[in-house]
């Protein structure tokens, strides 16, 4: 096919010429050659419109003025339409391309009415629909209404709309054609859409039909309520139908264009579609899907009894499938071990390859996959079918996650647990599983019965010490990188077996006994108290790096010209950080050293593989030092942290002073095991990011070397194999990865614009549930109490690390809170979070730091904007807006790696 051609019939049209006809002219000649009913017609194509385009002579200025319209901004969008839209309009049609057209028209049938729609080539892709962006023009008769119809579908691609979607989706105004479909207008008795799936619930079984009569334009422009029809597309059974009152039709008119033609009588209130219609329409609809592989909307009409199949593109809007996919026939059930992580962005597919293999559950350690761990949309889900088909755990699952996870996931779980899916069906063995438990749970007992003496936090940390310069060794001794990363994988595939159990029973030991302590004191210690006990705990790995990176502030505190130096925001991270020459400097420089050589390894989003840690990118700690300098109160953080010891010790005082005799003696075992114990739940984690900091250079060495050997298009591409790809291409023949690279990056970049569901079915239904609790105020936002006490100040919103930092008073809303995020917890006086539950990272260290804090309040970023001032109620779990400014400014674009 030469790319100079100006017209292409449907016929000699496939899916691989989207380039030159666009989304929907590639999909109508792809369904012609497939063999479904599409009426006939015609492209004209991208090379078209760009011959057009030649002619206006600014086009260079109207595209750089185009690029530089931000996400929100819909002014210059207007204004930018305004002044391009009518001279695109008022283009000549050049000759040669007008009289492909006029070739084309004829022997289609020049006696025929046509429809002429737009065909973007960024349109109808698996990642956005680009539906409604462009215009349609209906009942076109005569060549030089169709010539002009042509030229506004060109025009249309620079409405106010369509600018400001390619903005938002961060595309290329400068590189998106256009072509234009003409097809041969059908005259339909009935027309309307079917969505293979149910975009609302997100399931695949279900069809969605909405149903008209006469020309489908009364639902896409929305002037009608259609007919809603339901379809279980397994049995064929249609589940629900909601027939409409259709006060008129849209037809053609005589003359050309459309009128509206009253409905009367009976004829208002008729269903659009039989029963048998439904069928036959979900049957045809389903064929398509199965050409694509993929959910599709499908726009059809109906007349004399045939079926016309007008246009399809992908449903864009669901959230995919978790992968890989069960194949047992029955129906899974999985929650989001992203939201258990507290680190909801999405993952390219290495780093969440790398957590299938970590997770200790479901696969042989000589496997790199795992049937238990999927990925969705760049988030880990577990699957959590078998725990829910058990009679005992389908009760006790849902409340430890609901309780100590997250509330909404526990919710939907439990509403999940009493479908007839789930009753019957395979299920976990539960000895088996005790089994599997029993060594962890074994030296938990062990703990909990014989409290060890002695800093047993810091031999933890000597002991993870030593385990991490054991793989660095092993790594360094591996002859080849094809040996660095078996011996990283290995040691990953083992990093949460039984050398670690010892470490995961004393976790688990500091669990229980601080559930068992809450429950014991309740009725003599107050609420302040149960809070307090908790509180200013040493040993904790994170909570110390808080204290440490005061240290750090409080040494740039003391000079300054370095003080100065670092807030400078007209240099870069690495400029601010050139202190060395200046008084202090060196000093500073130093302790920042010190602190990176033992923290440098962490950061936002940790548990992603890809993102940058502290030592390679130290832009968000830098922030927080800055942040910290602002308070001009050196020490303070130690000051904290002396205080919240002796209000542990004044509570565990008061509570064993309440206490009889006998209860006494348990709440002092039950304490001291909390001491000690409790503190160490952050040493996995620690011990976890290290070892991926040194798992890193390896896969970055493996993307050079596959670059080299031309297998990707550069180093960075690595991140979108997988474990198995990367071995197999490392050991293998030389390969081009570089397609399959491509399609993934496009859509990582759709997954991170994706709100990921807590919890899913393997049928992709999102399943929600109200989270039970207190009564809430009105107007105020719902979540769970993780951390007592009420506090009212300014809202400091940070949706990432970068943003302006918390300063004190102010409350924390953060979308969740990970390690990364600790430092910011001394100067908060509250936090909130989208994401968490009471056993969760950010909760867990509010208790210690006493900050009242709610989680699980959805959309709290979105909501609440800052400077706002909240009140938090960190004992009935809610957070009021004490005044009433409303954010008007939506989130900034997910973090891509």
């Amino acid at each position: 096919m030469t790319a100079d051609v100006y017209v292409l019939p449907f016929a000699e049209i496939h899916a691989g010429d989207l380039p030159l006809v666009g989304g929907k002219g590639a999909n109508l000649g792809e369904l012609t050659a497939a063999g479904f009913p599409v009426p006939p017609g015609f492209c004209v194509t991208v090379r078209a419109f760009e011959q057009g385009l030649d002619a206006l002579p600014e086009r260079e200025t109207m595209w750089r003025e185009l690029e530089a319209i931000g996400p929100t901004d819909a002014a210059a969008a207007r204004a930018a339409s305004a002044r391009w839209k009518p001279r695109l309009a008022t283009l000549p049609l050049p000759q040669g391309v007008a009289g492909a057209i006029e070739d084309a028209w004829r022997t289609l049938g020049p006696g025929h009415a046509y429809a002429v729609r737009s065909s973007a080539t960024a349109e109808d892709l698996p990642s956005a629909s680009f539906a409604g962006q462009q215009d349609t023009f209906l009942n076109v008769r005569g060549r030089e209404a169709l010539l002009r119809a042509v030229l506004d579908c060109w025009a249309s691609l620079y409405n106010e709309r369509a600018i400001s979607y390619r903005a938002q989706l961060g595309l290329s105004q400068r590189h998106v054609s256009l072509a234009v479909v003409v097809q041969r207008m059908i005259e339909p008795e009935v027309a309307g859409i079917l969505f293979t799936a149910d975009p609302s619930t997100g399931q695949r079984h279900i069809a969605r039909i909405d149903a008209t009569f006469g020309l489908g334009e009364a639902l896409v422009s929305g002037v009608v309520t259609a007919d809603a029809y339901s379809v279980d597309r397994r049995t064929r059974r249609v589940l629900h139908r909601a027939v409409a009152d259709k006060p008129f039709a849209i037809r053609s008119a005589q003359g050309g264009g459309v009128e509206r033609v009253p409905l009367r009588g009976p004829e208002r209130n008729r269903p659009a579609l039989t029963d048998v219609q439904v069928t036959e329409l979900t049957e045809l609809c389903g064929r398509i899907e199965a050409h694509y592989g993929a959910p599709q909307d499908i726009e059809w009409a109906q007349r004399g009894g045939h079926w016309y199949v007008l246009q399809t593109r992908p449903i864009t809007t669901l959230y995919p499938l978790p992968e890989p996919r069960p194949n047992d026939g029955q129906l899974h059930a999985y929650f989001s071990f992203s939201h258990l992580q507290v680190m909801t962005d999405a993952m390219p597919p290495l780093a969440a390859s790398v957590w299938q293999l970590l997770f200790p559950f479901g696969h042989p350690r000589t496997s790199l996959e795992n049937p238990y761990l999927g990925v969705a949309g760049g988030r880990l889900y577990v699957d959590v079918s078998f725990a829910l088909r058990h009679p005992l755990l389908r009760r006790l699952v849902p409340r430890a996650v609901g309780a100590n996870v997250d509330a909404h996931i526990g919710g939907a779980l439990a509403a999940l647990a009493t479908r007839p899916e789930f009753q019957h069906g395979p299920a976990l063995h539960l000895s088996r599983a005790a089994r599997g438990l029993a060594p962890v749970l074994r030296h938990a007992l062990t703990a909990l019965a014989f409290p060890e003496r002695g800093n047993v936090a810091s031999q933890q940390v000597r002991r993870i010490d030593a385990r991490i310069a054991r793989f660095r060794h092993a790594l360094d001794a591996a002859p080849s990188l094809g040996a660095r990363l078996d011996v990283a994988l290995t040691t990953l595939a083992t990093l949460l077996g039984p050398e670690v159990y010892p470490l995961l029973g004393r976790v688990m030991a500091g669990v229980l006994a601080d559930t068992a302590l809450r429950a014991l004191a309740r009725d003599v210690a107050s609420r302040a108290d149960l809070v307090a006990l908790g509180a200013g705990q040493q040993g904790n790995v994170t909570t110390e790096m808080g204290l440490a990176l005061g240290d750090l502030t409080d040494v740039a505190r003391g000079q300054p010209a370095v003080s100065a130096h670092l807030r400078r925001l007209d240099l870069d991270v690495h400029q601010r950080l050139a202190v060395v020459g200046l008084p202090g400097g060196a000093a500073f420089l130093g302790r920042w050293q010190a602190f990176l050589a033992r923290y440098g390894a962490r950061g936002p989003g940790e548990i992603d593989l890809s993102r940058p840690r502290w030592h390679e990118d130290p832009g968000s700690l830098l922030s927080m030092v800055v942040g910290g300098l602002e308070t001009g109160e050196p020490g303070i953080h130690r000051a904290q942290a002396t205080e919240w010891r002796h209000r542990a010790a004044d509570a565990a005082a008061r509570v064993l002073r309440a206490a009889g005799p006998l209860r006494r003696v348990v709440l002092r075992h039950l304490l001291r095991s909390v001491r000690t114990y409790l503190p160490l739940r952050e040493h996995p984690k620690f011990m976890l990011v290290q070892m991926l900091d040194l798992v890193k250079p390896v896969v970055l060495e493996a993307g050079v070397i596959l670059t080299a050997r031309g297998a990707l298009d550069a180093p960075g591409d690595v991140w979108f194999l997988t474990l198995p790809e990367l071995r197999s291409a490392l050991a293998g023949v030389p390969q081009d990865l570089t397609p399959q690279v491509a399609a993934r990056r496009a859509r990582f970049a759709a997954d991170a614009r994706r709100t990921p569901p807590r919890v899913m079915t393997s049928d992709g239904e999102l399943i929600s549930a109200q989270v039970m609790g207190a009564w809430v105020p009105d107007g105020a936002f719902g979540g769970q109490a993780v951390s007592a006490g009420v506090v009212e100040g300014a809202a400091r919103v940070m949706r990432r690390l970068d943003d302006p930092p918390v300063q004190p008073g102010e409350i924390l809303v953060a979308p969740f809170t990970d390690p990364g995020w600790t430092p910011l917890f001394v100067f908060a006086a509250g936090l909130v979070t989208e994401v968490g539950g009471l056993m969760t990272h950010g909760s867990l260290v509010a208790r210690e730091y006493g900050l009242p804090a709610v989680v699980g309040v959805e959309r709290a970023t979105s909501r609440i904007v800052s400077g706002q001032r909240l009140r938090v109620n960190g004992d009935l779990g809610y957070v009021e807006l004490l005044d009433d400014q409303e954010s008007d400014t939506p989130a900034p674009a997910p973090h891509t790696s």
